[in-house]
């Protein structure tokens, strides 16, 4: 909780009170004249408040109260105080609403001002309470935490409060005797002489609120700058365990994956590109000249390419080889250059393709070498959360990474060297491209930056780069090309040894063949030559060989279909089950694990639902270390020959632990090595070349023709990790634990999808899950599962207690399971909290397609169906309260909007209240509220207050918050909005009409 914030935004509370004071009197004289001028002021006010109404009511629920102090659980009483200060001005100001120009509802309106003058006199009271016991409250919060270096931060603090106290002692005091007098002058004065009262009243009072806004503001302004300086005195030891914090949330697993998968560079190739005397083809400078200029017009260096030109080993080449202390002084000066680099990743993961995690990429990188600099360029709610240690860090923001790393180069005395290899390979949805090339040019215009970044020749980078210094890859590899080939075929002493046959030896000839027909293309080379050097193995003369090189495509979409046609009939089908499931890319949800050959081993099984046929035995997998080394062999064998080295398997050590968070240095959990070993061979493309050339439409229809259609990989992937996960010994180590929480979050994840959530597959995957799960959660608080996790999102508040897995598979709206194994029993016995509550919870993991559904609805239904009561309290409100609060806190997506309102009406018609009480929804004090189209006897029962509503000053009919809901509501939604009203207003009428208290 950060007390300074909390004060401020009551501060802003009790100068709208004075504020809002004037707007009553403006509204009395619009009334008088007829006009309606100061009606959008009053609106603004209440918008205001009510944004200020919900942070206050944010920072109050922030931290859980059993982590309070007594002295923040003063401070959230006092809050709690301005809150309510805030409902009854928003009460005072609907009752002076006016919906049309009309001489005797202006005169009602000026006689209700009269009536005021007693809820005046509350709202002076409850100014006062709230300003002493915040100011209290805050002090004593103070003196809790101040020490050392913080003292005289803390004395201007306290200078600043009191003027703030001062200020507002004198002018709510003023301001309040000033109203009461209006309202007796009122009562004196005919409605012909109210203008002139108005006028002179409003003279004096907008000076004196003038004079108190600009006071405020500057003590606003100290308070902080106090901040600041509070900020600047922590110690070191916070400051680095802050840095520290930041470093963390920026971190994801597979931030160098990518790069250290592309191949290193063949010795002795490429390094033309550090040297001074080589240019490209085209005239322009070369790489060197570019780095050592001082000129910040031309800060993008754009190396592009063919489809298998070598980019991303050129890329990698100068990450790992450029040395930042030497060549770059012409630049830089005498400063330190901060280097980082990011690869892009089409055919990885979504998180290896997408423009978020690539700022987070370079800004941790950035904040790794110089970390002083992280309190200057992150938000200062950012650092505070850093600075907390019980506050988890919010999610990064697009805008706020790409501020931080424009701060950085506008701060920094450092230069500043970015890398970015594969701009084409970024997920361009929503036009992306446009946005990263904008963020290129946009970060270059600052004077310590240079990027270098690489890319096909695709038309958007050709027309953002085409005047920016530049290199064509396939222009310049002949050389390399030719290293590459001799060095390969140096391996075949026999060949080069064979007698020359004319002018040039013959092995010359067909080194010179190679090289014109490669077009530069590195990969085209390296393709041939693994061909040529296999047929010399089986003793093909060097005529032979150049006949091949004659023969063979040229280009590599000719090459990629020569090698899927040479591959064996009786392996088509299962090399194509391979190939679609390398494809494979979760769409809906971002899965955290890559494909593994162990994965691929269960493809021996035939069938994509083998684990849950009749008679499979889940337990016959034998993951034992004899079993998982006899299991990993027989696959890297299969793939090797179905997919002739179209598919490569890669062993990077280590992976596996860095992507679960697995330390070697909790002793209470030994590790099994044998696991983890297992788990760092992955499957991946040869090149993203062929990636592509699978996906074109003729292929992908001759791929799945091979396999007898398409292939099922989601139901297979859940298939083949659910035997993995029921192998696993959770209580055995650390290492199985996680591993065991990774498959199940990629399996219930999956499950979770509208085509798999109502399955048959799901019930049964799920039944079988279910005892794995229970167990798991027991483990969370030792496993510290992060919010990376899909599954760690469902079982955040999940109290093994009370809560079962029944709870996860109404949170996944496993419907299928939900309707074999949900009873009424389970609902009404359920303890803590209601399982509709979870049903109505939303999902922050999803994406914004899968955040509302047609299974979102009939799990909705099932519960209700089972007994579910919409009615029941849970968290100070019912659960219908709390879903109808949902509807109005979020910012809604339009296909979200249909769903919702099938809700509505389902909660309704299964007796949910159609009239609430009020002090359940303090923030909706704030909504304007309109009660004229209801039903007399409804709206006697909304008004008549505790009669109707024990414990409530009066109800909030949720007719009219449906009228208020977003505009997408009304957009996307109309005639099921309309229905959901006419039904609101008639189960009012019809509950409440009968038995209402007559006044």
């Amino acid at each position: 909780m950060d007390p300074i914030s909390a004060f401020a935004l009551a501060c802003n509370i009790l100068q709208i009170v004075d504020t809002s004071a004037k707007v009553l009197l403006k509204a009395a004289e619009c009334y008088t004249n007829g006009a309606t001028t100061e009606t959008a002021q009053l609106s603004g006010n209440m918008d205001v408040l009510g944004s200020l109404g919900t942070d206050l009511q944010n920072i109050q629920t922030a931290s859980a109260t059993n982590h309070l102090s007594t002295a923040e659980l003063r401070l959230r009483e006092a809050n709690e105080r301005c809150l309510q200060l805030s409902g009854k001005l928003g009460r005072l100001l609907d009752g002076l609403k006016v919906n049309e120009k009309s001489f005797w509802q202006a005169i009602s309106r000026s006689v209700k001002t009269v009536r005021y003058r007693d809820k005046i006199a509350e709202l002076r009271e409850g100014v006062s309470d709230s300003r002493s016991n915040l100011n209290l409250a805050l002090l004593l919060l103070m003196h809790e935490k101040s020490s050392g270096n913080q003292e005289i931060s803390m004395r201007a603090h306290t200078d600043s409060e009191n003027r703030i106290i001062t200020t507002f002692d004198q002018q709510s005091d003023l301001l309040g005797g000033e109203i009461q007098k209006l309202g007796r002058r009122l009562e004196g004065l005919s409605l012909d002489h109210l203008e002139d009262t108005m006028q002179d009243f409003r003279s004096e009072h907008e000076a004196q609120l003038h004079r108190l806004s600009e006071r405020v503001v500057e003590i606003l302004e100290q308070e902080r700058t106090a901040t600041a300086s509070l900020e600047t005195l922590a110690s070191p030891e916070q400051s680095s365990a802050a840095q520290q914090k930041i470093l963390e949330s920026l971190y994801f697993p597979q931030m160098e994956e990518r790069k250290e998968n592309i191949s290193e560079v063949y010795p002795g190739t490429y390094s033309w590109m550090f040297r001074n005397d080589a240019s490209s083809l085209n005239g322009k400078e070369n790489f060197m000249s570019w780095l050592s200029a001082p000129s910040t017009e031309r800060s993008v260096f754009w190396v592009s390419g063919k489809p298998g030109s070598g980019k991303s080993a050129l890329m990698r080449f100068v990450d790992q080889e450029l040395n930042t202390e030497e060549g770059l002084l012409p630049w830089v000066g005498s400063t330190h250059v901060i280097k980082a680099s990011h690869f892009l990743w089409k055919s990885g993961m979504s998180m290896q393709r997408s423009f978020d995690f690539l700022l987070r990429s370079l800004l941790y990188q950035i904040l790794d070498q110089v970390p002083d600099m992280a309190i200057s360029i992150v938000t200062p709610s950012r650092w505070r959360s850093a600075m907390s240690p019980d506050r988890r860090p919010p999610e990064w923001a697009f805008s706020e990474l790409s501020q931080a790393l424009r701060s950085f180069a506008k701060q920094s005395a450092c230069g500043l060297l970015i890398l970015i290899d594969g701009l084409d390979e970024l997920d361009d949805k929503k036009g992306r491209h446009e946005d990263l090339v904008d963020f290129i040019q946009d970060l270059g215009s600052f004077d310590t930056a240079k990027i270098c970044v690489s890319s096909r020749l695709d038309n958007i980078f050709r027309d953002a780069f085409k005047d920016c210094p530049q290199l064509r890859q396939q222009d310049l590899t002949t050389q390399d090309i030719q290293i590459f080939i001799r060095g390969q075929f140096a391996k075949q002493p026999r060949l080069m040894s064979m007698p020359s046959q004319g002018i040039h030896p013959p092995i010359e000839v067909l080194f010179k063949r190679i090289v014109a027909a490669s077009s530069g293309v590195f990969l085209w080379v390296c393709l041939v030559v693994a061909e040529l050097l296999g047929e010399a193995r089986d003793g093909a003369s060097v005529a032979e060989l150049i006949d091949i090189v004659d023969r063979v495509p040229k280009d590599l979409e000719g090459y990629f279909s020569r090698i899927m046609d040479s591959i064996e009939a009786k392996h088509r089908a299962e090399s194509s089950i391979m190939f679609q499931v390398a494809l494979y890319q979760e769409k809906l949800f971002a899965s955290r694990l890559p494909l593994r050959l162990l994965d691929l081993s269960f493809l021996e099984e035939r069938h994509n639902d083998f684990a849950i046929r009749p008679g499979y035995d889940l337990t016959q997998c034998d993951l034992s270390n004899t079993g998982v080394d006899l299991r990993i062999d027989s696959a890297f064998r299969r793939v090797n020959s179905r997919c002739r080295g179209l598919l490569e398997i890669q062993y990077s050590e280590g992976l596996t632990e860095v992507l679960l968070d697995i330390s070697h240095s909790d002793k209470g959990y030994p590790l099994t090595s044998k696991f983890l070993n297992t788990w760092d061979y992955c499957v991946h493309f040869l090149h993203r070349s062929f990636h592509d050339y699978l996906l074109e439409p003729k292929n992908m229809e001759w791929l799945q023709q091979r396999s007898n259609g398409a292939f099922d990989v989601r139901l297979f992937l859940c298939n083949a990790r659910l035997v993995q996960l029921l192998s696993f010994d959770c209580r055995r180590g650390q290492d199985q634990a996680w591993m065991a929480f990774a498959l199940a979050d990629y399996i219930l994840t999956a499950l979770s999808v509208d085509n798999l959530q109502g399955s048959r597959e799901c019930t049964i995957i799920a039944a079988h899950i279910r005892p794995v799960i229970e167990s798991l959660i027991r483990l969370v608080p030792k496993l510290r599962p992060y919010t990376r996790w899909n599954l760690a999102h469902e079982i955040r508040d999940f109290d093994p207690k009370h809560d079962s897995f029944m709870d996860v598979a109404i949170g996944l709206r496993l419907l299928g399971y939900l309707k074999e194994y949900l009873t009424q029993d389970i609902v009404h016995t359920k303890t803590s909290r209601p399982l509709l509550a979870k049903a109505l919870q939303e999902k922050p993991w999803r994406y914004d397609e899968r955040m509302a559904s047609h299974n979102d609805v009939e799990v909705v239904r099932l519960l209700l169906d089972r007994g579910a009561d919409p009615n029941e309290e849970w968290d100070g409100v019912s659960v219908w309260a709390g879903f109808l609060k949902s509807l109005l806190d979020e910012d809604f997506e339009p296909k979200k909007s249909h769903f919702c309102l099938k809700i509505v009406k389902l909660l309704l018609e299964h007796s949910a209240d159609p009239v609430l009480p009020e002090n359940w929804f303090p923030w909706l004090y704030l909504v304007s509220l309109d009660p004229g189209p209801l039903d007399e006897s409804a709206h006697r029962a909304m008004t008549t207050g505790s009669d109707m509503l024990p414990g409530a000053d009066m109800g909030m009919a949720v007719s009219q918050i449906l009228e208020n809901l977003p505009e997408e509501f009304t957009i996307h939604a109309a005639q099921e909005l309309d229905d959901c009203i006419r039904l609101a207003k008639a189960k009012a009428a019809l509950s409440f009409g009968p038995t209402v208290h007559q006044p």
